[in-house]
């Protein structure tokens, strides 16, 4: 039996892949029922070639798979979906350890600033 929990609190089920409702948020063993609006992409012709898909994050609204666990770990599409969607992707991707392209950028930019600020706060004692 899945158990309810907030999005929000989601994050533990899916690391431990136990079946959980959230709010049109679900985590079920097995291998997602349809491939919802992402039929036909890169990442649906991903799905069909993986072998042992033994859980499964989706959006039960829109019928799209968020991530799925396989024999060979985590597969997830790294595309962007609508707002709500996204928070549900961001507690997924939290609770399987990666970070999508965006957050990826958003650290390179924080350590390019962080590196120019102690570069000029640098200069400031050389002078």
């Amino acid at each position: 039996m899945a158990k309810r929990t907030s999005n929000r609190n989601a994050g533990p089920l899916i690391a431990a892949r136990e079946p959980f409702k959230g709010n049109n948020f679900e985590g079920h063993p097995g291998a997602p029922r349809s491939h919802g609006w992402l039929s036909g992409t890169q990442f649906s012709e991903a799905l069909k070639g993986l072998k042992n898909i033994d859980y499964t994050v989706n959006d039960p609204r829109s019928n799209t798979p968020l991530a799925v666990h396989h024999e060979g770990g985590w597969h997830y599409p790294d595309v962007y979906h609508s707002s709500t969607t996204a928070q549900k992707q961001a507690v997924t991707r939290r609770a399987i350890g990666v970070k999508s392209e965006r957050e990826k950028t958003m650290e390179r930019r924080a350590e390019k600033r962080k590196a120019k600020a102690d570069s000029a706060e640098q200069g400031l004692w050389n002078q």
